[in-house]
């Protein structure tokens, strides 16, 4: 076993701290769950990174691993919208229009 790097340990955090930051966006693709959408997201990473059988339980597979990555690209977008100075309100706005979040929103 290795001993987590400052990575591991800073991108729950950072994970958490983004889904939090755009959670009026994120709600219905999280299900009120923020910190149950981050543990999945890790849970998933650290599998497909060691593929122990282990970390295998929680780890999204299949469909569910798509349509974990599509949320993940949607909280990207977002975030880089943010980052290149529009207002939250407005990154809202786009993001809403966007076919992928709609379709995300109903299943």
């Amino acid at each position: 076993m290795t001993l987590p790097t400052a990575d591991d340990l800073a991108f729950p955090g950072a994970l958490r701290a983004a889904v939090l930051s755009h959670m009026v966006l994120m709600r219905p693709l999280v299900s009120d769950d923020p910190d149950g959408f981050v543990t999945r997201v890790l849970r998933t990473r650290n599998y497909l990174l060691h593929r122990d059988p282990v970390l295998e339980k929680g780890a999204a597979a299949g469909q569910a691993l798509y349509w974990l990555i599509e949320k993940l690209k949607l909280l990207t977008k977002a975030r880089l919208l943010e980052e290149l100075g529009f207002p939250k309100d407005r990154v809202r706005e786009l993001l809403e229009h966007n076919r992928n979040y709609r379709h995300l929103k109903s299943v």
